[in-house]
């Protein structure tokens, strides 16, 4: 610390709290007490009761300001909490695991080798992008079986000006829509690299993505197999060029098709699906 002979001075402080609590945020906790069928009077009992609660800096003497942290295990509810995450992880083992075929992917393996690639006909295949610049961003995806063309394709005008926070939210975009189709085994893939490791070890994921890297594991959660890799940009042309084409478009909602469109002309909406 500098010494300064001004009337007024400031200090800086980082306090390690992860000994005395854990990096479970609390908004993952409701949502997997939300996924298990509680019911929301009770899930927001267990939100209070961990949430409500604040600390305050003892200097010199006296206490001065307090602020509200965003996560931890405080009190009895400890070992409960210890428990849903527990089995959080055990069922996303589950979901990796079981059913895979033979010759399926290692769930770790950042980029496949062709023939680690799946191939049967019950694979959803999602390959997602980002365009930004410095105003927005544009997500976009498509979504195939394997060795088939596009069913289908999708873009949207997203506020995100952080590359890799755009990318995030294209996965996540990407998720859902495939989630919402009933889709059971899934391969995401994208031509992110920093995302993927993120999601496959979400806990050195960067900061600025972890609240959507949990969101992203909660929705593969929902998944019974799933596999997530990264691939080239030259691989992943289909859902660029798309984004691409989307950011200069005039249109402000989630837009649909049915295969994929032809970039070559104008998209109205007799192409939306």
């Amino acid at each position: 610390m500098k010494k300064t002979r001004a009337r007024r001075g400031w200090i800086g402080m980082k306090i390690d709290f992860m000994k005395a609590f854990d990096r479970l945020e609390w908004s993952f906790i409701v949502k997997i007490l939300e996924n298990l069928g509680f019911h929301s009077t009770f899930i927001s009992w267990i939100y209070q009761c961990i949430s409500t609660f604040t600390f305050s800096i003892l200097l010199n003497g006296s206490l001065h300001g307090h602020f509200s942290p965003s996560r931890g295990k405080p009190g009895d509810l400890g070992e409960t909490i210890k428990r849903i995450k527990t089995y959080f992880v055990e069922h996303n083992k589950r979901g990796r695991n079981s059913e895979m075929q033979e010759g399926s992917p290692s769930i770790t393996a950042l980029q496949l080798e062709s023939t680690q690639e799946p191939t049967g006909p019950d694979w959803t295949i999602i390959s997602t992008d980002a365009s930004w610049n410095s105003c927005r961003s544009c997500l976009s995806g498509v979504l195939q079986h394997p060795n088939s063309p596009p069913i289908l394709s999708w873009f949207q005008i997203s506020q995100e000006d952080k590359p890799l926070q755009a990318e995030a939210h294209a996965a996540l975009l990407a998720l859902t829509i495939a989630a919402d189709r009933g889709s059971s085994k899934i391969w995401l893939r994208c031509d992110a690299l920093l995302l993927v490791d993120a999601i496959l070890y979400p806990h050195n994921s960067p900061w600025e993505i972890r609240s959507l890297v949990s969101d992203i594991t909660f929705t593969l959660s929902r998944f019974p197999v799933w596999i997530c890799s990264w691939i080239p940009r030259l691989d992943n042309s289909l859902a660029h060029d798309l984004g691409h084409f989307g950011a200069k478009s005039n249109f402000t909602s989630l837009c649909i098709f049915q295969g994929y469109p032809n970039l070559k002309s104008d998209v109205d909406s007799s192409n939306l699906s």
